[in-house]
Formats: structure tokens, C-alpha cells, sequence
């Protein structure tokens, strides 16, 4: 995959930009209706009717359009002062910590309506005016989220007024260039959404492929078929525990957080629980040191081993690293033995068992299992010939999926570089369609 700058640095498609035209303006100067906080109603409500963003939405999603939400029960007359549309932007108004606080998305084209809780406050644009997806990415960008900062620090609360961001003064280029910088963003933010929906059909077949050979039996329902302890399977295959297929399985471990020598310059992966999300893994929230790895139950693995979270929400959720790492105490790693069976093998069949995990969980404090449950987790064994034959179609989808993850890794710092410099001016794209066919070509 080429760099950056191989693809992006070249051919005077970025030069310096004359600012002289931008002018300084209050949000207020381009309001299409005032803004309004969301509705609230009590929970009797909740659970039919109209679909709500919630603060959890605001910080799950930058971008809504048809995801699946909470519902609510409306009259007409409140969905006619609380319905969203298209190009609005909604800005969280309240939250615990102090970087939530303005919190922007915006709202695409959506199948159904929708409308806004009260810790929440839309702002509707004139679009005949001003770009409400310039201003989504000013607020996106470290420019935006200072200036809310700033507003939150000066009322000395986790909170704040939609007038206060309206009265906000920002520097801005004509409506057609707010238009160019925009969609050239938006083409690197599409570009990300498409691979990650590639990625979750790739999943999805992936899933497919293993029922239907390790749980449906298709291709072997020709052959003869045995009782087992999980059910029938074809004659010849075998039910193991995991401890008896894995070169290793350990619970991983966190150096002292008050010791800053063992996370200063770090360079070892670090992969917490919740960073399992039953996918690949190429990188890691944080990172520790040499230092903190040898003073620490902290131990390295390599690529393809499987992560398994023990503790609380992520009980039991997955992980395929695909690079060489460590993990926190709350994980387990799987680390197989290939002449025995396959990563795969072991991923899929944890996975298909999600719901019996939960369900076996215990503790007072939270869910948990251990890593002894993990080690005497019975799945099927079937002769390595088979697994051989088949293991070619899993690799062949999670390298995709892992292209695919960095990939978007590099589109994502290709649109973060690129955030601030489009918005304060310092940069221009002297030719957008060039560069957005360089975009569409990023591989």
C-alpha cells in the first residue's frame, strides 16, 4: 500500500491558499429556524413509535441515517417540533466528562423518521447560505472542539447552550469553497464507511461458511454421522477441549499506572477488553514499554492468536490479532496449535457459543468467566485434512478484512491531516476532481 505522501504530495494538487476573502461570522447570521433542545418524556413512553437519538447515539455514530435506535411515542405536534432532517446537526448538551460536551453528528438521508432527546440540541442551517457539512467537520476538527472547550471551561460546567455555540464567530470561505473542502472530506469519510461495510459482509460470509461446513454438516451429509457430546457430527470427527488444541492459552496483565517508566515511548501493543469487538485486530488504544512488559504479568503473542474478554459488559467478546501484541488481565489468549486445528476453529466456535458463556458467567460485582472455562471449552475436532482444505477461504477473508482495517487507518490520518488544514485556509485543493479520483483509487 502506498503512503500518504506517494499518493497525495505530488503534482502541486495542494498549494498555499490566499485567505483575504474569509470572513469571520456568527452561526447565528445562518440559522434556518432557532435551535431547540430535544424532547423528554418519561420511560412509560420509550420502546414503540419514532426512533430518538440518545446521548449514547451521539457517541457511537458521527453520521446518522438508518441505524437502529431507540423508540418513542409521539403526538404529531411534538414530531412537528422534534423530527430531524437532512443536513441537521446535533450536538450533545450534557455529559459526564468534559470532552463530550458538543458532541456534533449530522443527520444524512434516513428511511424513517427521527427525532432528538433533551440532552441534545439541533441546529438547522440555511443550506442556501452556508454548507452544514463544512460546519459538521469544523466541529470535528481540533478548531471546534476548542472553541466548545472554551465555552464549557468559562461556565465551569459539563454542559452547554445552544446559544453559546450559535454566538460562536468562525472563519469562513465562500459557500462553493465550503461546498470543495466538505465533499472532498466526505469522499475520505465514505471511503471508510464502505470498507467497513465490505468488512461486515466479509464477516457475515466468513460466519456463513463456518455453519454451514461445522455446524450443518452440508458438505459431509453424504457420510455417516456418530452421537457426540454436542450432537451429531460425521463419523471420524472428534470433540476436544480448547487446552488440548492450543500450544498455549494465559490471561494477560497491566503494568503499574502510576509508573510512568513502564508506559514513556511505548511500542508494544496493548489491547484492552473493550477493544474486542469480534473482528481483527491490527493496533491498540495504548501502548507500554519494554520496561513495563518485563515488570508485569504482561506476556507478547503473535499473530492469529484469539482474545476472549472475562470480565463485565465484554464477557466473552472476541478478537483475531493480527500483529504482535499483549493484552490487560481482564483477556484470555488462545494461541493454537496448527497440526491440531485452526484459529478459525476456535474464533467460530466461541463465537457460535456467545449465549452460553453469558449464560455461565458469574460474579457478584459483574459477569466473569475464567480462564480455567475457556481451557475446558469442548468444540469439534475434526481431522486436520479438513480443516487444511478449508482454512484457505478463512484466511483469504480476514486478510481482506485486515486491508480493509488498514486501509481505513491510513484514509482516516489522510482526512486528519487534512481537517485543519482545509478549515483554517492554510491549504487548497487546486484541482478537487483529481484529487477526489486519487481518493477513489486509495489502495
Amino acid at each position: 500500500m502506498k503512503s500518504l505522501d506517494q499518493h497525495f504530495s505530488s503534482e502541486n494538487e495542494i498549494l498555499e491558499n490566499d485567505v483575504s476573502s474569509w470572513k469571520f461570522h456568527r452561526l447565528d447570521d445562518f440559522l434556518d429556524i432557532p435551535p431547540r433542545n430535544g424532547i423528554y418524556k418519561s420511560t412509560d413512553f420509550y420502546g414503540r413509535g419514532t426512533k430518538i437519538i440518545k446521548l449514547g447515539t451521539v457517541f457511537e455514530h458521527s453520521r446518522i441515517s438508518n441505524q437502529e435506535m431507540e423508540r418513542l411515542e409521539l403526538t404529531e405536534r411534538e414530531k412537528e417540533s422534534y423530527l430531524l432532517k437532512t443536513g441537521d446537526l446535533v450536538f450533545c448538551r450534557t455529559s459526564i466528562k468534559l470532552e463530550g460536551v458538543g458532541k456534533c453528528i449530522i443527520v444524512e438521508t434516513t428511511d424513517e423518521e427521527i427525532v432528538f432527546e433533551s440532552n441534545t440540541f439541533r441546529i438547522r442551517l440555511d443550506k442556501t447560505r452556508i454548507n452544514p457539512e463544512y460546519i459538521y467537520y469544523y466541529f470535528q476538527s481540533s478548531y471546534g472542539k476548542a472553541a466548545i472547550k472554551e465555552i464549557a471551561m468559562r461556565t465551569a460546567a459539563t454542559s452547554i447552550r445552544a446559544r453559546d455555540l450559535t454566538n460562536l464567530e468562525i472563519k469562513l470561505p465562500t459557500h462553493k469553497y465550503q461546498i470543495t473542502i466538505s465533499t472532498i472530506l466526505n469522499e475520505i469519510d465514505s471511503k471508510i464507511k464502505l470498507n467497513q461495510k465490505i468488512n461486515l459482509t466479509l464477516e457475515s460470509l466468513a460466519h456463513s461458511l463456518f455453519h454451514s461446513w461445522f455446524v450443518h454438516f452440508d458438505p459431509f451429509q453424504e457420510g455417516e454421522f456418530v452421537d457426540s457430546e454436542l450432537g451429531s457430527i460425521p463419523k471420524g470427527w472428534n470433540i476436544a477441549q480448547i487446552k488440548d488444541i492450543c500450544l498455549d492459552i494465559f490471561n494477560g496483565g497491566t503494568p503499574y499506572r502510576k509508573e510512568p517508566k513502564y508506559w514513556i515511548d511505548g511500542d508494544i501493543k496493548w489491547i484492552k477488553s473493550q477493544e474486542l469487538l469480534d473482528t481483527i485486530i491490527i493496533d491498540s488504544e495504548e501502548r507500554i514499554n519494554e520496561i513495563g512488559l518485563k515488570n508485569s504479568a504482561a506476556k507478547l503473542f503473535g499473530k492469529n492468536t484469539i482474545l476472549i474478554a472475562l470480565y463485565g459488559a465484554t464477557v466473552g467478546q472476541l478478537g483475531i490479532v493480527r500483529t504482535e501484541a499483549t493484552a490487560n488481565q481482564a483477556c484470555t489468549a488462545i494461541i493454537t496449535d496448527n497440526n491440531k486445528s485452526k484459529p478459525f476453529m476456535v474464533f467460530y466456535s466461541l463465537l457460535n457459543k456467545r449465549g452460553f458463556l453469558k449464560s455461565i458467567s458469574s460474579g457478584a460485582a459483574q459477569q466473569n468467566i475464567s480462564k480455567k472455562i475457556i481451557e475446558d471449552f469442548k468444540l469439534l475436532s475434526p481431522p486436520i485434512e479438513i480443516l487444511d482444505s478449508i482454512s484457505t477461504y478463512f484466511n483469504f477473508i480476514w486478510n481482506k478484512i485486515e486491508n480493509n482495517i488498514r486501509e481505513n487507518f491510513l484514509l482516516s490520518s489522510l482526512r486528519d491531516l487534512l481537517l485543519p488544514q482545509l478549515l483554517s485556509g492554510k491549504l487548497k485543493i487546486n484541482n478537487p476532481q483529481q484529487f477526489l479520483e486519487k481518493i477513489g483509487k486509495f489502495n
